[in-house]
């Protein structure tokens, strides 16, 4: 009896757990890249797929040659009669046999020394398959913003095929290039591939968004890119998307003339991060100038006062926003993804039938809501 169920972790009693197995099947991370790069591997390196694919076969039968010649060993030994140093025949099969073994194991050792070459030609592949799935599993946390947005794994790989096809191939074979020039080109055709599918996938999704939700999403997106690639902290996105407040913020000295306790609390919040340490000493120094700054109606694009304005990053003024002037956050976002990202991600250009008809197929339906 198989039971099946869409949850993704199911709890049953003890007494149904106790007399069945479960098996989760549910795509991890780290799975998914996996199965993502030998995607790409086969799409941008077929020989290397082919010869990885016939490798693997190649093992397989020997490891199925040397069972069968240990059998064959052990038959013939148990088979054997009288003294087993004076059976010329057996003597000489089992010599044959351990001939053929050591032939066998040669050519295992040189088929994994192969293997080992491919896997560190496939490798450099890496980042497009982890910037992949991060992609798909963006994709599948946009249901919690709303239920319409439901995608699945078979439809995400096609648009992840078509960010690979419209990438066209590179330049000159790589017999023709040294080896420094090898890297470059692998690296260059990364960051277009990276580009390529990155901006597929998004204008996939995009395409069937409520406009209300099409900033959200592309911001999501950058910072998920950001803090994969190390490039932002963590803790700094969980404060631009959670805010924070501090419990106890203390005295507020001449801000108090015009800053509302609320807003000098998440100031004070802000300090936990360390590019703002002393931040709140330092608005008092010059409250005047904050003043101005905060009374200003587009606050995201006038100088931020004080020395702090020159180590504060674009995420840095995010966060300040979303302390103090939350108002003009929206439109610091949208500045934000397209400095980061591109204009692509902001500006969408209108529906074009055509372009989304050739994303279909007779297998692939359309809905328009």
């Amino acid at each position: 009896l198989y039971l099946h169920t869409k949850l993704s972790n199911p709890h049953y009693p003890p007494e149904i757990q106790a007399e069945t197995t479960l098996v989760n099947f549910t795509v991890t991370m780290m799975g998914l890249e996996d199965q993502l790069l030998n995607l790409v591997v086969e799409k941008e390196r077929p020989d290397l797929a082919s010869l990885s694919n016939s490798l693997v076969q190649q093992q397989n039968e020997f490891t199925i040659q040397m069972n069968q010649l240990e059998d064959d060993i052990l038959h013939k030994l148990a088979a054997a009669e009288g003294d087993i140093t004076e059976n010329v025949e057996l003597i000489e099969g089992l010599e044959k046999t351990k001939e053929t073994c050591d032939i066998i194991q040669q050519k295992s050792e040189l088929a994994k020394k192969t293997q080992r070459d491919i896997l560190v030609t496939s490798e450099k592949y890496r980042s497009v398959a982890n910037r992949s799935a991060l992609l798909f599993f963006l994709m599948t946390d946009l249901v919690k913003i709303h239920t319409y947005y439901i995608y699945s794994l078979a439809a995400f790989q096609q648009v992840f095929y078509r960010g690979i096809e419209i990438s066209g191939s590179d330049g000159p074979t790589e017999s023709e290039l040294t080896d420094d020039e090898k890297e470059a080109k692998v690296k260059a055709r990364c960051d277009k591939l990276l580009n390529n599918i990155t901006l597929s996938v998004f204008n996939y999704v995009r395409r069937g968004l409520f406009e209300a939700d099409k900033l959200t999403v592309a911001t999501l997106l950058t910072l998920k890119i950001l803090v994969n690639d190390g490039k932002v902290d963590a803790d700094e996105v969980e404060f631009l998307v959670n805010g924070g407040s501090s419990i106890d913020p203390g005295n507020m000295g001449p801000l108090q003339e015009w800053m509302p306790e609320s807003i000098w609390a998440k100031v004070k919040a802000l300090e936990t991060l360390p590019r703002f340490k002393g931040f709140g000493d330092s608005m008092q120094s010059d409250s005047d100038e904050w003043r101005d700054w905060f009374d200003t109606e587009q606050a995201e694009e006038a100088q931020i006062p004080g020395e702090i304005s020159t180590i504060l990053s674009a995420i840095d003024r995010l966060m300040l926003l979303r302390a103090m002037r939350p108002d003009r956050l929206m439109n610091s976002l949208a500045s934000f993804v397209t400095n980061t990202m591109g204009k692509d991600y902001i500006s969408q250009k209108p529906f074009s039938m055509s372009s989304a008809f050739e994303e279909t197929n007779k297998r692939t339906p359309m809905f328009f809501v």
